[in-house]
């Protein structure tokens, strides 16, 4: 199988004694070029969002529930997304495969991740991303 814009960018923040580990298989085409419509989610007019049926590396890693932080961090950068992909208002995003260290996860950094996966796959800069670390609730904080 040949994936002409298939991108994989691995996420990774370790500024405490644990860290978030989180890496993105995906691909985006036209929404048009894509055969399958069950599971398609809108993240806005024009982007689309679907998990592949048939995964490239091993299962999803996480749950259902952890999409809407995929969605957040797309709706982030839809604007840049829109204006740099040659499918314009007519794009759909296909995640092949994500995969996280359980140990090493927090659902925040899938919005991280699917914002630095989409400026390297759509050629735009990344915008900040601040991210600290709070002993006292032993969590990552994210700014955007």
């Amino acid at each position: 199988m040949f994936f002409l814009s298939l991108v994989e960018h691995t996420y990774r923040v370790f500024k405490s004694t644990w860290g978030i580990y989180i890496k993105i298989i995906a691909e985006y085409t036209s929404i048009s070029n894509y055969n399958e419509q069950d599971g398609i989610i809108e993240v806005c007019d024009g982007l689309k969002l679907v998990f592949a049926n048939k995964q490239i590396v091993g299962e999803d890693t996480i749950i259902d529930e952890d999409v809407i932080y995929l969605i957040e961090g797309l709706k982030k950068v839809s604007g840049q997304i829109l204006s740099n992909s040659k499918y314009e208002k007519n794009t759909i995003i296909v995640i092949h495969s994500i995969n996280i260290a359980p140990c090493d996860f927090q659902e925040e950094g899938l919005v991280a991740a699917m914002i630095e996966w989409a400026s390297i796959a759509f050629g735009f800069e990344v915008p900040p991303i601040d991210v600290t670390f709070n002993k006292e609730t032993n969590k990552y904080e994210f700014l955007y």
